[in-house]
């Protein structure tokens, strides 16, 4: 017998990022009354050390995060891998958006040519597009954090119990799928999150293959 999820929440980090992508981001991601079962809570830290504690602290509380939007700009190549590497091993289910300009976002200068590999799933948010193409970016990766809070949801259920259904208890059972297929098309398209499908339904490899490509990167080590 399936069972019904009422609602899906989506606790993400934004890391590093500067005010004025911050104030843009922020309302877009928290916005309500969409068609959906989402739900997103937001929280703003400055440093990596910051994350990890947060993490750490709502892990303790049950509370445990799902996201994080990292901005790449705002640290150097192997402290971002550091984190990144570190919490692939731990919390293998949190998805991370790679956040910054565009030319940051597509070249990755100074990474790793097997991180940029492996970056090419996640998702991205370029923060140098026009007022309206953030606007439309950012609420398809809205639309996709939440995806990936029921993607893994149902995962854990399934593993839990063989067999069982997720299914999404909301006003219009089918409008919110139609949408986020929209966007997700659009965002694949238009290059800016992507590739979103790699994310959603990923072939990916053990956590341990990062911390082996860590090891093997340049300054993909944690200092």
């Amino acid at each position: 017998m399936g069972w019904f999820m009422k609602e899906a929440n989506a606790r993400v980090v934004l890391v590093g990022l500067d005010q004025q992508t911050t104030k843009k981001l922020k309302p877009i991601l928290l916005r309500s009354g969409v068609d959906d079962p989402g739900h997103v809570e937001l929280h703003d830290v400055r440093t990596l050390a910051e994350c990890r504690d947060l993490i750490e602290a709502q892990e303790t509380a049950e509370q445990e995060i799902t996201g994080i939007c990292l901005n790449l700009e705002s640290f150097t190549p192997a402290e971002c891998i550091g984190l990144i590497a570190d919490i692939r091993t731990t919390h293998p289910f949190i998805a991370f958006c790679l956040v910054g300009k565009g030319k940051y976002v597509d070249q990755l200068p100074g990474f790793h040519d097997k991180w940029k590999e492996r970056f090419r799933h996640y998702f991205k948010l370029k923060t140098d597009q026009r007022e309206d193409d953030f606007a439309q970016n950012a609420g398809a990766l809205r639309d996709l954090l939440i995806a990936d809070v029921v993607k893994c949801t149902a995962l854990g259920q399934y593993q839990t119990t063989p067999g069982a259904l997720v299914r999404l208890k909301a006003a219009s059972p089918y409008g919110f799928w139609i949408s986020l297929s929209v966007v997700a098309l659009a965002a694949i398209l238009g290059g800016a999150i992507g590739p979103a499908m790699d994310r959603l339904f990923p072939v990916d490899k053990p956590a341990a293959a990062d911390v082996g490509n860590a090891s093997t990167a340049g300054e993909g080590a944690s200092p």
